[in-house]
């Protein structure tokens, strides 16, 4: 088992109490495969208070985020938006065109932070999440060149 997977899983409790897709498996099965995908973490003190995951597609050149989770006591702080910037700059170093995801309806602060960041929405996905059958918001952003990486 991959050390941190049950932080994560705890930190993803957490913040999405509401939302039971994302198991141990899943965990283990996203940090095993090195290939396509990308997990950063944020410690303070060697307590985990913040991931991203992201899948990267070669095949279309996007980058899809499928996770971000900042501690409820480390929210507003910017974490995320660095979090979000760090793979930003990561998909432009390695020549991707795009980075998408999606966020719940419900998800009002989610959906501003990534409008804030240039991200677009390209309209809903209906009954996406399993837990309630809530629509998802899917965003998207492209990427100009390597060369202009995202400042705050």
């Amino acid at each position: 088992m991959v050390p941190d997977i049950a932080e994560m899983l705890q930190l993803q409790k957490l913040v999405y109490a509401d939302d039971n897709s994302w198991d141990e498996s899943v965990f283990e099965s996203e940090l095993r495969n090195e290939k396509s995908k990308l997990y950063l973490i944020m410690r303070q003190n060697d307590r985990l208070i913040a991931f991203i995951g992201a899948s990267f597609k070669q095949k279309n050149k996007d980058v899809h985020i499928s996770n971000v989770a900042v501690h409820p006591d480390f929210q507003n702080r910017g974490l995320g938006k660095f979090l979000i910037r760090t793979m930003i700059n990561c998909a432009k170093y390695n020549d991707y065109l795009s980075l998408s995801l999606e966020t719940r309806l419900s998800n009002v602060r989610a959906q501003k932070l990534y409008s804030t960041i240039g991200f677009k929405n390209m309209g809903l996905k209906k009954s996406y999440y399993q837990s309630n059958h809530e629509d998802a918001v899917d965003m998207r952003l492209s990427i100009k060149s390597k060369k202009e990486t995202v400042n705050e």
